[in-house]
């Protein structure tokens, strides 16, 4: 299984605390990924994340051929550490479609 992890190191003059609402928070994952890929971030359930909080990211790929291919993925908040620490690992897709699929 493939494993992927970005970590940029960049320095911000804000608190620990405001970065980590900012990050924390879906509704600004589509700004923050600065891609036109991303098209939808939803929530679920709704409210406050923490540990367990489920995000499903509605993608359009482009494929080398130039069409294009709408994903849908799934995650979940594994660790919740306000304002140490925020990380989300991808739900795996299972071969009968599972938690997220595609389309074209």
């Amino acid at each position: 299984m493939c494993d992927f992890s970005h970590s940029p190191e960049i320095l911000i003059n804000a608190s620990l605390q405001a970065i980590f609402d900012i990050v924390s928070n879906p509704d600004n994952h589509i700004e923050l990924t600065e891609s036109d890929e991303l098209n939808t971030m939803t929530q679920k359930p709704p409210g406050p994340v923490g540990l367990g909080t489920r995000f499903i990211a509605e993608e359009t790929v482009v494929m080398g051929n130039g069409s294009t291919k709408t994903l849908t993925g799934e995650s979940i908040v594994v660790t919740y550490d306000s304002p140490n620490s925020f990380s989300w690992v991808v739900v795996p897709q299972t071969q009968s479609g599972g938690s997220s699929g595609g389309s074209e």
